[in-house]
Order: C-alpha cells, then sequence, then structure tokens
C-alpha cells in the first residue's frame, strides 16, 4: 500500500487516585492526546502521574471507553480488475513498559464503507468514504497494587502508553494488481485511569 496518511488517535487519559484523608475520599484526572500514522508504528502518550503529597493511592483502573473510525481511502486497480470487500482498522494500545500491569488490549473492527463491495475495473481507481463507526465502550483493566509505584511519584512525573492504528483491507484479486492511499483514515480512542 503506498503512502499511507496520519491516523489520528485522540486520547483522553484520566488517572483516578482515591485519596485518603480526613475529608474523605476523592479522585484525580488527568489528559493527553497523540497523533499517530497507520503503519504499524506504536506512538507514545505520556500522562501525569498521581503526587503522592496529596494522599494515599487506594486503587486503580484503566478503561477504554470508545475507539472510532472516520475518514476515507482509494483502491486502484492497476494491472487487472480486481474486488473492494471491506476494511477494518486494527487498534492497540499497550503499556511503554513490562511495569504497569496493563495487558495490551487490541481491536480489530470491520468498518462501514460507501460504496461497499465494489468490482474496480484495471486502470480505474474509486473513493471509499468510511462511515463514522463505534469501535467498543468500557473495556476496563483493574491495575494490581504491585503495580501502582509505576502510576506515582513524590511530585511531579510522567507514566507512558503506546498506541496504534494500522487499518487493514481486504481486496480479491492479485496482490500485485492494486494499490491504496489512505486519504484521511483516522481513529479516535478514550482512555481513563
Amino acid at each position: 500500500m503506498k503512502h499511507p496518511a496520519k491516523q489520528a488517535l485522540a486520547f483522553a487519559l484520566a488517572a483516578v487516585a482515591l485519596l485518603g484523608s480526613a475529608w474523605g475520599q476523592s479522585s484525580i484526572s488527568f489528559t493527553n492526546s497523540a497523533t499517530a500514522l497507520g503503519n504499524n508504528s506504536f506512538v507514545g502518550i505520556n500522562l501525569n502521574q498521581f503526587d503522592t503529597g496529596l494522599g494515599t493511592l487506594t486503587g486503580i483502573a484503566v478503561t477504554l471507553n470508545f475507539v472510532t473510525v472516520s475518514g476515507g481511502f482509494s483502491v486502484t486497480a492497476e494491472n487487472a480488475t480486481v474486488t473492494y470487500n471491506l476494511a477494518s482498522a486494527r487498534i492497540t494500545v499497550q503499556g511503554s513498559n513490562t511495569n504497569l500491569g496493563f495487558s495490551t488490549t487490541g481491536i480489530t473492527n470491520q468498518v462501514v464503507t460507501t460504496p461497499g463491495t465494489t468490482t474496480i475495473n484495471e486502470g480505474s481507481t474509486q473513493v471509499f468514504a468510511i462511515t463514522t463507526t463505534n469501535f467498543l465502550t468500557n473495556q476496563t483493566q483493574t491495575i494490581g497494587s504491585n503495580f501502582w509505584s509505576a502510576y506515582q511519584t513524590a511530585g511531579s512525573g510522567t507514566i507512558a502508553f503506546q498506541v496504534r492504528n494500522n487499518p487493514q483491507l481486504n481486496v480479491s484479486g492479485d496482490a500485485g494488481d492494486w494499490t491504496s492511499t489512505r486519504t484521511n483514515f483516522t481513529a479516535n480512542a478514550n482512555m481513563s485511569v
């Protein structure tokens, strides 16, 4: 595939820490965003750690709230007639190291395109628009207490996750007979911790 376009991955990561104090328990949130290319490369997202000076951390859960995909791409039949069948996006979220207690989360879902299944004649190009698709809701991982140290520090600090979007197209025909260009294939995700 030629010229992959940027895959926008907007992440809101809210670090929810229960603070033990005379005033009861409360929470704190952090957010950040990132833009990734649809080329299977991971992009880092750094978020603030919980400041232990604010209280005692008593629980952490990481939730991937939703992933939406929209935009478009084109398919060119170069040396033979080919048939476009479907498109899917593969969103992967992982910790940047093995000490976060966060298991890699991968989501692959088909996206709805206009037009749908289409025969493309040799030498022709067909543009496909992606109807905005809601991928996933409320997938939660509870972080065990033995990993909490990675999420907190005295004062200011950051914790890093990684994300990528690797969209895939299913086209019938010889692999050497077609190419695709993603013009605005975007994916947005929202995470909370």
